[in-house]
């Protein structure tokens, strides 16, 4: 058994005048200590580095980030390897649903990529444009087809 008889409220009224400071933030009535200070000067650094972007504008760029993740793996270009290729309002249309026919050699810039998943395998879909018309080819009618289907 102790014989102190000193009772809690007191030994927090000693504690407090002989720690008159936090160790983590500095001297009492400091309200911020060194430590604190680098750490808020380093993050308003940060704050002021970094572009202040819309609601808008970080789905653009999330968009793009997207674009280019789906695009890494395409060509560039791609050429008709078959005649009469359907260029598609989109991705996978049915026979007859076709705008245009693409003639075997014509080249074009792959301007976006569709994947298609069909029960067995998937088919990628190449946005292009022909004669001022932006529709969508099926890789098996160009010069990027694979050797076999992606099964999956």
């Amino acid at each position: 058994m102790s014989s102190c008889r000193i009772g809690p409220q007191v030994l927090l009224v000693l504690s407090i005048a002989v720690f008159p400071f936090c160790l983590g933030c500095g001297p009492r009535g400091d309200e911020h200590g060194p430590a604190v200070e680098d750490a808020k000067n380093q993050e308003a650094e940060a704050v002021d580095s970094e572009p202040v972007m819309t609601p808008a504008e970080r789905l653009r760029a999330r968009a793009a980030e997207q674009k280019a993740d789906r695009m890494a793996d395409v060509p560039d270009v791609v050429r008709i390897v078959e005649n009469r290729s359907r260029l598609c309002p989109e991705p996978d249309c049915s026979q007859g649903e076709e705008m245009a026919r693409l003639p075997r050699g014509v080249e074009f810039e792959v301007e976006d990529v569709a994947t298609v998943r069909l029960p067995r395998w998937s088919v990628l879909w190449f946005r292009v444009t022909h004669q001022g018309k932006t529709g969508w080819v099926s890789e098996f009618n160009t010069s990027a087809a694979p050797g076999e289907p992606r099964y999956h």
